[in-house]
Parts: C-alpha cells; sequence; structure tokens
C-alpha cells in the first residue's frame, strides 16, 4: 500500500538538500550528460541502418534486442558491482572508457561487410556499459548532495538529458546529413559522424578522470551502490517486490503504463525518414535532425519539467489519470500524419512536440512513481527493478513493432497503437483504486475523528 510518506516524497524534496558548489553542478550536469549519450545513439543508429537499407522490421528487431541489457543487467548490478569492489568513480570512469572506445570501433567497422554485426556486437557493449554508468551515475548522485532522490536533481537529469539528445539525434543526425550531401557516400558520413560522438564522449570521459583525480573517492565498502551483501539478499529483495499485493499491481502498471511507448518509441521514427511511397514522411537526415532531435527534444523536456512543477503542487493520485490519458498523443500524431499525403515541416513539427511532450510527461510520471515506490533497506534494488521492468516493456513490443507496420502498414499500424494506448489509463485506474483508494479512506476517517 502506498503510504502518505511515500505520497509527500513524490511532491517535495526528499530530506534537506545542501547547497552545491557550481563544480560538484558542473560535475552532476555532465554526469548525466554522459548518462544519456548511449539512450540517444541508439535512435541515432536507428536513422543510420535506415540510410543503410535495411528495413522496418530489421531495425526496429535489433535497436529493441540491444536495449536487453537494461533488462537483465540492472536489477544484479548491485551484487556484480559488490563482488568486483571498485569504488563508483573507477566504474564510472571505466564504463564511459568503453562506451568512447565501442563508438570509434563502430566508426571503423561501417565500411567493412559485416558492418552491421560488429556494429551490433558494439551496441549491446555500449548499453551493457550504460548501464552500469547509469547506476554508479545515481549513487554518485546521492553522494554528492546527501539526499537520495531529490527533486531539484529530477530537474537537473532532465535538463542535461536533454543535452545528450539534442547532440546525438539532433546535431549529430543534421551533420551527418550535410556530410552525405558533400561526400556522395553515406558510409564515409556516417563514420565520421560516429567518429565525432567518439570525441565527445572522450571529452567527458577526461573531465570526469580530472575531476576524480581531484576529489578523494571513498571506497565501496560504504558506498550505497553496495548494499546488498550476498545473491540471496538479492533474491529476497526480488521476492519482497513482487510478494505483496500492493507490489504486484504497482509491478503490472509498471509494466502496462509504458507499453504503448514501446510500439510509437522507434517505429514513429522509422516513419519520419521511410520514404514516401512506403508510406513514410520522407524526411532528409537534416530535416530529421531539426524535427525529432531538436523540436522533439524541446518538447520533451517541457513536458517532463511541466510534470514534475505539477506533481510538485498536487497529489500524484489526482495527476495519474490525466498523465497516463496524454499516452495517447503519439499515436494520434502518428495517425494524422500518415493519413496527410505531402503535410508541411512546420505541420510535422507541431505533431512532433506534442507527441514528444506527451512522452515527456508519461515517463516522468512513471519515473516519479518508481522514486517513492521503491523505499526500505532493498529502496536501490527496488528502484533497479522496477527500471528494469520498464526496458522490458519496451523490450517485448519494439522486437515486433517493426514487423506489424511492415505487415499492415502505418495506417493499421498506428491506428493499432492508438488502441494499445488505452493500457495506461487502464493500468493508472488499477493503480488509483488498489494502491490509493485505503489511504484516501484513512484520511477521512482521521479527519472526521478530529472534527
Amino acid at each position: 500500500m502506498i503510504t502518505d510518506s511515500q505520497q509527500t516524497d513524490c511532491q517535495q524534496t526528499v530530506g534537506s538538500r545542501r547547497d552545491l558548489h557550481w563544480t560538484d553542478r558542473l560535475w552532476l550536469a555532465t554526469m548525466s550528460i554522459a548518462n544519456g549519450v548511449p539512450f540517444a545513439i541508439i535512435f541515432l543508429l536507428a536513422v543510420m541502418f535506415k540510410r543503410f537499407g535495411l528495413n522496418n522490421s530489421t531495425v526496429a528487431f535489433n535497436i529493441s534486442f540491444a536495449c536487453l541489457p537494461w533488462v537483465i543487467i540492472r536489477p544484479a548490478c548491485h551484487l556484480l558491482l559488490r563482488r568486483v569492489g571498485w569504488s563508483k568513480d573507477v566504474w564510472l570512469l571505466a564504463t564511459e572508457l568503453v562506451i568512447a572506445l565501442s563508438l570509434l570501433l563502430m566508426s571503423e567497422s561501417v565500411a567493412s561487410d559485416l558492418w552491421f554485426q560488429q556494429s551490433m556486437i558494439m551496441l549491446i557493449v555500449i548499453t551493457t556499459s550504460a548501464t552500469i554508468h547509469n547506476l554508479s551515475t545515481e549513487s554518485l548522485y546521492k553522494e554528492i548532495t546527501c539526499n537520495p532522490y531529490p527533486t531539484v536533481l529530477r530537474h537537473l537529469f532532465v535538463t542535461f538529458h536533454s543535452v545528450s539528445l539534442l547532440f546525438c539525434v539532433g546535431f549529430l543526425t543534421m551533420f551527418a546529413g550535410n556530410i552525405e550531401v558533400v561526400t556522395r557516400n553515406p558510409q564515409s558520413a556516417w563514420a565520421t559522424t560516429l567518429r565525432v560522438a567518439a570525441l565527445f564522449y572522450g571529452l567527458l570521459w577526461v573531465f570526469h578522470l580530472l575531476k576524480v583525480w581531484k576529489r578523494n573517492s571513498p571506497s565501496s565498502s560504504d558506498a550505497d551502490i553496495n548494499n546488498l551483501a550476498n545473491r540471496h539478499e538479492l533474491l529476497r529483495a526480488v521476492r519482497l517486490f513482487f510478494g505483496k499485493r500492493s507490489v504486484s499491481i504497482g509491478a503490472m502498471f509498471f509494466m502496462l503504463f509504458m507499453l504503448p511507448q514501446g510500439l510509437t518509441l522507434v517505429v514513429s521514427s522509422l516513419f519520419i525518414i521511410d520514404s514516401t511511397h512506403r508510406g513514410g514522411l520522407g524526411l532528409s537526415p537534416q530535416e530529421y535532425g531539426l524535427t525529432v532531435g531538436t523540436v522533439g527534444t524541446i518538447g520533451l523536456t517541457i513536458g517532463a519539467l511541466l510534470c514534475l512543477r505539477l506533481l510538485k503542487r498536487y497529489p500524484f493520485h489526482r495527476l495519474l489519470l490525466p498523465f497516463s490519458a496524454t499516452s495517447l498523443l503519439p499515436a494520434i500524431a502518428g495517425m494524422v500524419l500518415s493519413h496527410i499525403t505531402t503535410p508541411s515541416l512546420a505541420f510535422v513539427n507541431v505533431w512532433v512536440f506534442l507527441s514528444h511532450a506527451a512522452i515527456g510527461v508519461v515517463v516522468t510520471t512513471f519515473m516519479s512513481f518508481l522514486a517513492y515506490y521503491s523505499c526500505g533497506k532493498f529502496r536501490p534494488t527496488f528502484y533497479s527493478i522496477g527500471i528494469a521492468l520498464l526496458f522490458l516493456s519496451l523490450f517485448l513490443t519494439g522486437l515486433y513493432s517493426g514487423t506489424l507496420q511492415r505487415y499492415y502498414g502505418y495506417h493499421v499500424y498506428f491506428a493499432f497503437a492508438l488502441a494499445a494506448s488505452v493500457l495506461s489509463p487502464v493500468a493508472a485506474t488499477i493503480l488509483k483504486l488498489f494502491c490509493f483508494r485505503k489511504n484516501t479512506k484513512e484520511r477521512k476517517e482521521k479527519r472526521n475523528d478530529k472534527r
């Protein structure tokens, strides 16, 4: 059951935050950028695969498959980091170095005959490293701010995750498109683009290396990241997470709430760059970078920040249903755009902005609920399980989303996605009835007793 204290955590900062020095703020900001780049690289590679002639089913399946480490590895990361015994700083630097080198190796493999196989191997290495990097980043945030999940840092996460999307999906996609025009060679253009991405991430790694060199890093023994002593405690945490009825309902919410987003997340991007004779909009990489990478990122940021602001002012259970209803917008945008023969770029940008703003609201709602839903001794593990369930829903739907679209076409597919989007309000309704209703009754009884 969701308690009153947990609901309060969603509205205000948990605990008291301390004022941070500007160097610490820069440290947190760059960590957040580095944390968001691997996820943004996935969308960059989706465009690259499409430009190299792969069909939608192949792109969607492999892109979704690359997200599997977030499902499998994330819940067990605590145990892994405990067994190895490295500090959080070492894990952070090691994973960033691996990601930068993987991007560099991927750029060198683009011109080979086995470019796709090699790119997928590097992408899986990147997502695996990103999983560990994400956990290390969260732990360092808590260490620096002396605060578990402060609201102020959620704004920081959102803002600088957007910077990574602007750079990777916005700037790099437009950069690759312009190089394609100049060189008339897509392989050379995208190889250069991946080298720029590797250079950018390498610079982040150098900055973090210098920062870690100057500060005294605590040992992993007293770190929150290693709160689990052994695998038995991990299994105990998993049993505890799924053992209670309210927790099981919450787990169902984690799966169903984000399920519709998995149907539209990859396919919408492919729809924008797909050729017009296949039912797509036929946008160039430059136009895609402007539309999705810039306008879409701005919409995503505004939606997320607006959601955080409203959650700070109003109780979570009152906003749950309205926020869940916004999950319909991405599918509606796809339906509208797929039925217009030659929409203007401004018209496309408007609908992309609205759909991405809705995604920002939905994702922030999910993460805010997960933040206070995870409590007790196994709070980090509960949080990791919730993240794993999020990516599991995206993984299961993404695997076959491209195949369904290829078989039925964009018109029918987006209609199906719109029908499936009803699952988000349904999951929100069930959660509100079974997890918040008892609390509401208890509050009313307390008020009556006081009177």
